[in-house]
């Protein structure tokens, strides 16, 4: 059986002013958790700064070799950080 297209919804402010409200108050509140989770990610930055001196650019590319878990990609783009990376997670 072949799939059915969907009907195209047409925004109606009159019949969908609540519904709009409401998710646009939601997609606030997310933000405001967002911006809180930031600013937590920047205070850790900041504490491998000035407790164990790494630059907040190098703890960007572990951070981020860690979260994507792309160490093999970045072993062929970047030997250092790849070697800081194993020492501290081997």
């Amino acid at each position: 059986m072949a799939k059915q297209p969907k009907a195209k919804v047409e925004f109606n402010v009159a019949a969908d002013a609540k519904a709009l409200k409401d998710m646009i108050k939601e997609a606030s509140d997310i933000k405001t958790m967002i911006e809180g989770q930031n600013d937590a990610l920047k205070a850790t930055k900041d504490r491998a700064k000035t407790e164990l001196g790494l630059e907040p650019k190098k703890f960007n590319q572990l951070l981020s070799m860690y979260h994507k878990r792309t160490r093999d990609e970045v072993e062929a783009n970047n030997e250092e950080i790849v070697d800081l990376y194993d020492k501290t997670f081997n």
